[in-house]
């Protein structure tokens, strides 16, 4: 038998006993589950007594070997094996061969299927099955194949055709094998290898070649490919033109073309230079390759371009209606669509032009023929070019753009027209490429009114003073006489006046009428004032204003609308010459008076009156108080406005132009400060108030010091110090200095010599001092301060003289003893408590009383003459004494000796100022 084949033989199993018995059957040797090879069917059952039942044996070998087995048969409660049937088998594998090793399928698409067919022969006698082995996943990657009967049965000495199903999935030479097994050689199956060339798409196109010759530059210019699908797959098509940015473009990015299916590639050339220009059409097929198609044309034109002109002409560009003192633009957009960068230079050929005709005629080439009048000379400054909002020359780069604004100011009504040109210089070439005259119609916004002006009177009626102010409202109509739209922005100069409405927008020819309305009660005051304002029309020049410039600044024409507008209101009015009083800080217990003039300005009869604001009702009539009693030294109440201010008179009246005098009086009590309003209430007119303070001290004074110390000075020079004086208190008050009563020679004097010093400050008081004798002079002055004592101030110095000590015998010697004595008490060198080392090394000086050794000494003048003999001197007791032994020389002593000196100067001194007091004295005689 064949391996995988199923082959059934049966047999009968008999009962040829009087019971039943169940029996179970089975093949020893046999495999479990699926390699199983035998089964008996059925495997187990029941006969009954004298019965038969057939049993089947089916035989499916799953290898090739011999097989010598038995069928057994177990009898429930008997035994095993209780009877068996032999099994003899050969299982052989036939021998089948296939026709071809090799199938070859040529040129084959991707992805199209493609068959042949292949037969498997079985030699043998015994049928035969064979199966396709599956094809793995990886393989699939490369190609795939498939058969009509994947598994099947060659029966014994037959053929089996199969059609063998290809499609490669990849480009380029394809083998792949395919195994076929038969069952029982499943080592050595049956390899056939598959072998193909996977190709794309193929294209046919026609032309080969698209040659445009000569065309316009930038303008488009169309040409016609034929593509053809001559494959039998689709072919999926990107089309591009192989250099950047290229001046060729095809018309469908990709596209995809059935089997034999026909397509039109539309073509477009546009060129931007003014040279031959070639490129490639490059038809790139998904999985087919690429096809390239040559691209050829010839640019002629220029490669500057706006899509709003035609800049192959001199276009006129009109701005139509524009206003004055406006600034109006056009914005048009020019590329550089050649491959070359341009600099552009715009310029206004009509200010060129005009240039060079003034030109002309200041050199005098261009006479003015008879009869001829003189030449208008066009300004050309009206318009002008900016690119990319510069006006110096722009370089435009290829494939660039760049924004042309034409802008026009004028600020004069009229039509304008000017030439505009463009010169561009690219390599060697320098050319004017635009020329275009541009046009504008410039006006003036104006409106016109109903009236020119609008009076207003208000007179206060004196007899109705309750009766509420009312306004009152005018009428005046504006009119659109402009050619062009207005938007209107009204409004006056402020209060009195206001409009409605206060922005409106005017069509030409349109009129709105305006209400203009006066509020003499604007301020609330109640004031009388002459009103001189203005209605002012102005007109909006923004960017949204027809026709809209959004480069526009914001902001109103300089042209406006005017209505004068007046009115005169008239209240009773005052005029008070002072708003404020300050009394200051007066004496306590004293009063002060201001008076205040008070004049009607108004047209209007005034009746007023005064009185004083009170905001606190539990304060009425006290006004505000800050100050305490010092003397008794406890809070005092508070006193009644009327005990501190007082108003004469407090009701008057008051006809237009005429004046009076109101006074104010302040009652200053003890150590007190007072604020108070007080208030005049005109009838049918404004209230005006006057601040009142005042305040009520005691004076307080002080000194810095009371006595001056000079030193030593010039006896006949005067010296000078300082004396402060300090106002501590909050009442000025007066000062005065007397001097006059300091005794001759001395003379002190002062600068200023009297004065007012205010609260808080203080006067610095000059002291001049001349002390009229050469010695120690003490004097006293007295300063009167108000009411008080007079204060005493004492200045003392030294009065000196610059003099020189001579060895030379006096002319009266007994006067100058005197005078050495008097200076020897002065200085009281001989007085108890001398420092004795001021005499010692003096010779033969024990006795410093009346020695006359030493006063001889002391005395000696360069002839050796005694000049002194101590006349007139009171003897003194010598006190005890030691005798010391002298130390230098009698004239060595004098000569050097300071305490000498001084007493020889101190007698000098007493000997000027006896002189001087003579002097004084028959001076005082005379």
């Amino acid at each position: 038998v064949s391996p995988a084949f199923h082959t059934p033989r049966h047999f009968h199993l008999f009962n040829t006993a009087d019971i039943p018995f169940r029996f179970h059957m089975r093949v020893p040797g046999d495999g479990t589950l699926l390699k199983r090879e035998f089964e008996v069917v059925p495997s187990s059952g029941t006969i009954l007594p004298h019965g038969k039942q057939k049993i089947q044996v089916d035989f499916i070998p799953l290898t090739t070997r011999a097989y010598n087995l038995q069928v057994v048969m177990d009898v429930e409660g008997v035994g095993e094996q209780m009877a068996s049937v032999q099994i003899k088998a050969q299982s052989i594998v036939p021998e089948v061969t296939v026709s071809t090793y090799e199938l070859d399928f040529g040129e084959c698409f991707l992805r199209y299927r493609y068959k042949k067919v292949i037969e498997l022969v079985n030699h043998s006698d015994l049928p035969a099955k064979f199966e396709l082995q599956p094809q793995d996943e990886i393989s699939r990657c490369v190609a795939s194949y498939d058969v009509d009967y994947a598994k099947g049965t060659i029966e014994p000495f037959l053929s089996r055709t199969i059609t063998v199903s290809f499609t490669t999935e990849r480009l380029e030479k394809v083998q792949l094998p395919m195994w076929f097994k038969i069952v029982g050689h499943e080592d050595t199956p049956l390899e056939i290898q598959c072998i193909a060339n996977g190709i794309g798409p193929r294209l046919v196109l026609k032309p080969p070649a698209v040659k445009w010759g000569d065309i316009d530059v930038l303008k488009h210019s169309e040409r016609t490919l034929k593509v053809t699908n001559d494959s039998l797959i689709p072919a999926d098509i990107r089309t591009l033109v192989m250099k950047r940015g290229s001046r060729f473009k095809v018309s469908v990015p990709s596209l995809t073309l059935g089997p034999g299916e026909v397509a039109n590639l539309k073509l477009d050339a546009f060129l931007d230079d003014t040279q031959p220009f070639k490129d490639e059409l490059v038809l790139v097929v998904t999985e087919g390759g690429q096809v390239k198609v040559p691209l050829t044309a010839k640019g002629t034109g220029t490669t500057v371009w706006t899509d709003q002109f035609d800049l192959s002409t001199q276009p006129r560009v009109d701005m139509g209606l524009q206003f004055s003192s406006r600034m109006c633009k056009l914005t048009f957009t020019i590329k550089n669509r050649g491959p070359k960068s341009q600099t552009l230079t715009w310029y206004n050929g009509t200010a060129m032009e005009a240039a060079y005709r003034a030109k002309q005629i200041a050199e005098g080439k261009k006479k003015k023929q008879p009869g001829e009048q003189e030449e208008k000379l066009p300004q050309g400054d009206t318009f002008k070019v900016l690119v990319n909002g510069s006006p110096e020359p722009y370089a435009l780069e290829p494939d660039a753009t760049a924004t042309v604004d034409i802008f026009g100011f004028c600020k004069k009504p009229g039509s304008i027209t000017e030439k505009l040109c463009c010169r561009s210089k690219m390599d060697k070439e320098n050319r004017v490429i635009i020329e275009m005259r541009v046009t504008a119609e410039f006006v003036e916004p104006v409106v016109e009114f109903s009236s020119p002006s609008l009076d207003f009177l208000f007179d206060y009626d004196t007899s109705k003073p309750d009766a509420p102010v009312e306004g009152s409202t005018q009428q005046v109509t504006v009119t659109n006489p402009c050619p062009l739209p207005l938007q209107c922005n009204i409004k006056s100069s402020g209060l009195p006046f206001t409009v409605e409405p206060s922005d409106i927008d005017l069509p030409p020819g349109a009129s709105q009428v305006l209400d203009v309305l006066f509020d003499p009660a604007y301020q609330g005051t109640k004031q009388s004032e002459e009103v001189k304002q203005q209605l002012n029309v102005q007109f909006n020049m923004g960017p949204q204003i027809e026709p809209k410039n959004e480069k526009a600044p914001h902001g109103f024409h300089p042209k406006k609308g005017i209505v004068d507008l007046s009115a005169q209101i008239n209240y009773p009015n005052l005029k008070i010459d002072r708003s404020e009083l300050k009394f200051g800080a007066v004496l306590n217990d004293t009063t002060r008076r201001i008076k205040v003039r008070c004049t009607n300005t108004s047209t209007i009869d005034a009746s007023f009156s005064w009185s004083f604001v009170v905001t606190d009702p539990d304060a009425k009539k006290r006004p505000s108080s800050s100050g305490t009693s010092v003397q008794s030294g406890r809070v005092d109440p508070p006193q009644p406005i009327n005990a501190v201010f007082d108003i004469l008179p407090t009701r008057s009246f008051l006809a237009p132009g005429e004046s009076e005098d109101v006074e104010f009086v302040f009652y200053g009590h003890a150590n007190h400060k007072y604020k108070a309003v007080a208030q005049c209430e005109v009838q049918g007119g404004p209230e005006y108030t006057v601040k009142l303070e005042g305040e009520a001290s005691s004076i307080q004074y002080k000194f810095d010091r009371t006595s001056l110390d000079l030193g030593n000075i010039l006896y006949d020079k005067f010296a000078e110090d300082e004396l402060v004086l300090h106002n501590t208190g909050k009442v000025r008050y007066e000062w005065a200095v007397r001097s006059n009563e300091v005794p001759r020679p001395t003379i002190v004097t002062c600068v200023p010599p009297a004065g007012v010093v205010l609260p808080g400050e203080k006067v610095k008081i000059q002291v001049q001092f001349l002390p009229g004798m050469p010695t120690q002079v003490s004097a006293a002055f007295t300063v009167h301060v108000a009411h008080f004592d007079p204060q005493s101030i004492v200045i003392s110095g030294k009065g000196i003289f610059p003099h020189v000590a001579i060895d030379l015998p006096r002319l009266d010697p007994t006067t100058y003893a005197r005078f050495l004595n008097a200076a020897q008490a002065e200085l009281g060198f001989f007085g108890g408590g001398m420092d004795t080392a001021r005499t010692e090394g003096m010779p033969s000086a024990t006795t410093r009383t009346i020695a006359t050794d030493y006063d001889q000494a002391r005395l000696t003048t360069a002839g050796g003459e005694t000049a002194y003999s101590g006349a007139g001197v009171p003897p003194r007791t010598a006190p005890p004494r030691t005798a010391r032994p002298p130390t230098v020389s009698m004239e060595m002593f004098v000569q050097t000796n300071p305490y000498v000196r001084q007493l020889r100067a101190e007698g000098d001194c007493q000997c000027m100022r006896e002189y001087i007091l003579e002097q004084v004295r028959e001076g005082e005689l005379e």
